[in-house]
């Protein structure tokens, strides 16, 4: 067939939510095309239906799965209460979520530490570092034991940090 231009359409659930259309040159020979690429980064199963110009329209691909990458980044997806009493555990936890750099969330288990960014005291939780399950580490029992203004900070190894925002105030007990 020799040089054809290649349209194909998916997945479903691009980035910024549009159903993209892509348009490429490949060679064909042999029955086989080559220069045909692209790069999916939100992960999910689609398939992906080609059509060639002058010819006929693709069978759409068997289901991909396109998992998420390598953990990147940390979110808190639930903040800490924005106030609370020195000594006392807050009435809303932090969940922190492991992202790839797609903001896709990685499950493998991961283990994230919460520390003061901001402020001086002592934070105390039930368990911390926490192991992320599915993706996300949920904090329990946490508190601070001085009064004042905190943020507060999630790590893990090799993965960039997130911090609080808006700060916590701790008053006294």
């Amino acid at each position: 067939i020799g040089a054809k231009t290649v349209s194909y359409s998916g997945p479903a659930n691009a980035p910024g939510g549009a159903t993209p259309t892509y348009t490429t040159s490949v060679t064909f020979a042999s029955g086989q095309a080559t220069g045909l690429a692209t790069t999916l980064v939100d992960a999910q199963t689609t398939t992906i239906t080609p059509t060639i110009s002058g010819g006929p329209t693709g069978v759409p691909s068997s289901s991909l799965i396109v998992g998420a990458g390598t953990a990147t980044q940390l979110l808190f997806t639930q903040t800490p209460s924005t106030s609370g009493t020195a000594g006392t555990a807050w009435t809303q936890q932090p969940k922190v979520t492991v992202e790839d750099a797609n903001s896709n969330i990685v499950t493998a288990a991961t283990a994230v530490t919460l520390a003061i960014n901001t402020g001086s005291g002592t934070l105390t939780c039930t368990t911390n570092p926490v192991t992320s399950s599915s993706g996300v580490a949920t904090f329990a029992g946490c508190s601070l034991n001085t009064a004042g203004s905190y943020t507060l900070k999630a790590t893990a190894t090799g993965i960039s940090n997130s911090t609080t925002n808006p700060p916590i105030t701790i008053s006294v007990g």
